[in-house]
């Protein structure tokens, strides 16, 4: 047996392997839902219209393009979704339904305590590697920040999920 086959039979790797697989599904969910929303259902024009009765928070929301976060929130509920549904049943194979919602409930607060750490280190880390630069200056730094900030939520979901919302 080569050493790759030895080392995938390790069950945590393999559960690492599909949680990678999982949350690459749940990216491109949320990146289409993102887009769609802004692009094609025109949220931003949406939100105008439905707040019409409240010109205040109206001018509030266009202002401050807010219909970006509401867009950003609706995908993001619905790749943790996928990221649950799919690490209950598949990555982590839990089959009884008792404590379905405990389990969710406890994966959308890994997800928010990943989304603060993902923001905090992506600041950070484009802080570090663009200080003291003008912004003429500027070029990789917020994919490469964007990057180390991935790969460490990405341990950290990880963790969370094996060791907290999907304990034995």
């Amino acid at each position: 047996m080569s050493t790759a086959e030895l080392f995938l039979q390790r069950r945590g790797l393999r559960q690492f392997i599909k949680f990678c697989i999982v949350g690459a599904s749940s990216t491109a969910i949320s990146a289409s839902i993102f887009a769609w929303l802004i692009y094609g259902a025109h949220l931003d024009r949406v939100l105008h219209a439905w707040l019409a009765s409240w010109p205040d928070v109206q001018a509030f929301v266009d202002h401050f393009q807010l219909s970006i976060q509401v867009a950003a929130l609706i995908a993001f509920v619905f790749a943790v979704t996928n990221g649950f549904i799919w690490n209950n049943r598949w990555t982590f194979r839990m089959s009884d339904q008792t404590g379905v919602k405990a389990r969710y409930a406890k994966f959308v607060l890994t997800n928010v305590v990943g989304l603060c750490l993902n923001q905090v280190i992506l600041f950070v880390v484009n802080r570090l590697l663009t200080s003291g630069r003008t912004a003429a200056e500027k070029g990789w730094e917020p994919l490469v920040a964007f990057a180390a900030a991935t790969g460490v939520v990405m341990f950290w979901n990880f963790a969370a999920s094996k060791y907290w919302t999907f304990a034995s």
